[in-house]
Parts: structure tokens; sequence; C-alpha cells
């Protein structure tokens, strides 16, 4: 072995081939070394031939399209949140009540909306009335169609479609937030948690904020108004995690400005492997075999920041 690399989404070795071996070879053993590292691997035979190259893709999960409330409700009961399965089995992770911040990307068909809607029916499921965690105060939004979450609409969310309609949105969710900062200071608690444990008679619900289509929202206003969309998302952003608010970003590239330097930071971000665009930072041989996955069943996901 050569030189080791990589990052969070993989793991990059570079092997040298012994005795008679060839790349070809190594191929046919490309089960069993999946099997060894439970997840899947790219093989890239390089110029030299007594060299290739070895990546090992991390956190890779597939959406279940047929998983049940129920099932959900097993993890969900015990504090744990479903992510997903993969090579490895299940994942799931203990929930974080400070977790506030998902991003989900994916080109149409890629299972964005079904891992989004995966996330709002845990969401609800994971609630702890008892402890004063309540996320089931909903507000959905999207800069176009909202057909794919109006089921929540019946469970009491509100849904706004149309640029000017999740602005609006925007506005009334910081307002409240920064309402519930100024209560906090007058009451001389911290953060909504504080607040909850000394009025478990009345407290604060978290408030669940989706901005579907947020690159659409900005490239579909003048310069001015996009800014002011991200000073508002960057402000709930900001606040949102002591005021007791999750945000929701769905996309289909990768987010840029403000928003998507808080994206590369915060909490768990999940990118569809036909998005090649979400998938850029990777090396150009690891972002063609994504592109090759364009074929694959809808909701292969990789995931960054376990919960």
């Amino acid at each position: 072995m050569s030189n080791v690399s990589g990052q969070e989404k993989f793991l990059q070795l570079n092997c040298r081939l012994i005795e008679n071996q060839t790349v070809q070879n190594i191929e046919k053993l490309k089960p069993d070394i999946e099997a060894l590292f439970r997840c899947r691997v790219i093989i890239k035979e390089h110029a030299d031939r007594g060299i290739f190259t070895l990546v090992v893709l991390l956190n890779e999960e597939l959406s279940s399209y047929e998983m049940s409330i129920d099932a959900l409700n097993k993890y969900n009961a015990v504090g744990e949140f479903f992510i997903g399965e993969s090579l490895m089995g299940a994942l799931s992770a203990k929930w974080n009540f400070q977790t506030n911040f998902f991003w989900v990307a994916g080109m149409s068909g890629a299972g964005k909306s079904v891992k989004i809607k995966n996330i709002l029916a845990q969401l609800a499921q994971i609630s702890q009335y008892d402890l004063g965690f309540d996320y089931t105060t909903m507000f959905l939004t999207s800069s176009s169609k909202i057909a794919d979450f109006i089921e929540f609409e019946k469970a009491g969310a509100f849904i706004a479609s149309g640029i000017n309609s999740q602005l609006k949105v925007f506005e009334y969710v910081l307002k409240e937030l920064e309402r519930r900062e100024r209560l906090f200071y007058e009451l001389q608690v911290e953060n909504i948690k504080e607040y909850n444990e000394k009025h478990l008679h009345a407290p604060l619900k978290q408030i669940v904020l989706l901005a579907d289509e947020y690159e659409n929202t900005r490239n579909g206003l003048d310069k001015k108004q996009s800014d002011y969309a991200e000073r508002l998302l960057l402000n709930i952003l900001n606040i949102g995690r002591s005021s007791g608010c999750v945000v929701i970003i769905g996309t289909q590239s990768a987010l840029k400005g403000a928003v998507g330097i808080v994206a590369d930071k915060l909490t768990v971000k999940f990118s569809g492997y036909n998005e090649s665009n979400v998938l850029r930072k990777l090396s150009p041989a690891i972002a063609s075999y994504y592109q090759t996955l364009k074929k694959e069943p809808q909701g292969v996901f990789s995931i960054i920041h376990l919960i």
C-alpha cells in the first residue's frame, strides 16, 4: 500500500499489485472486499500497471420506500432516529434534541422528497412531550410544488408554496424566534429546554421549518431580495438551536452563499448520488463514479454528520 487519503465521504487507498496479480483479478474479489469493509468500493486501474486505487465509500445509505410509521416508531419511541439501510445494516442514531439543521440534496428522482417526509414523520414521533419536546408545529414551504407534503397538512402542518409565500413564512418564524429570545432574556433562561423545564404546564413547542427547492428561491429573486432571503434563513439558523427551531433545506444542487457555508458545518446532510453537482468536492474519479449511479434505485444517499 502506497498511501491513504480521504475525507468524510470516502477513503482512498493506493495499492501495489504483488506477484502475478492484475486489476482484473482484484475486480473479481470486489464482492469479498465490500463484505469485508461493509461498504461499497471502487477499483480504479492506474497507468502504472503495478498500482491500483481502492476507494471505500463511507456513510452510504438507502432510504426505504416501504418504511412504515410503526417501523419508524420502533426507533423513535426509544429516542433513536432511523437514518436508512446500508451494507452495514440499519443505520440509526441517538436523537440529539439540540439538532437543528438537515440538508437534503438530490435531483428530481433522487428520493429527496421521500427522505424529507421520513424526517418529518420521525420528528413528530420522536417528540417527548413530558420533557418539553414537541416537533408537531410544522411550516412546510416550497418555492414551487408542495404537493409531496400535502398529507402533513391533514395533521396540522402549515403549507405554503411560491417564493413570496415562502419568504413570508421565513419572516413569521424569525419573529417568533426573536420573541422567544426576548422572553428567555426576561426570565433569565438560556434556551427553550431551560424554559420548558420551568413551565411544564405550558411549554413552548419546537418549530419545524422546511425550505424546499431553496436554490430555486434564491435564483428566482433579484440580488437584493435573494440576499434578504439569505439573511432571514441565516438568522433563523443562528437562533434556532436555542429558541427551538429545526430547519430542513431541500435543494437540487449544492448550496451557495452564506447558507451553503452553514450547510457545510452543521448537523446532518443527505446527498443524493445522482446529483454530481452536490458531490462536486470529490475527486474526478469518484465524481465520475457517482454519475454512473444515475440508473441506481431512488433513495441512495451519502450521509455526513450522524446526529
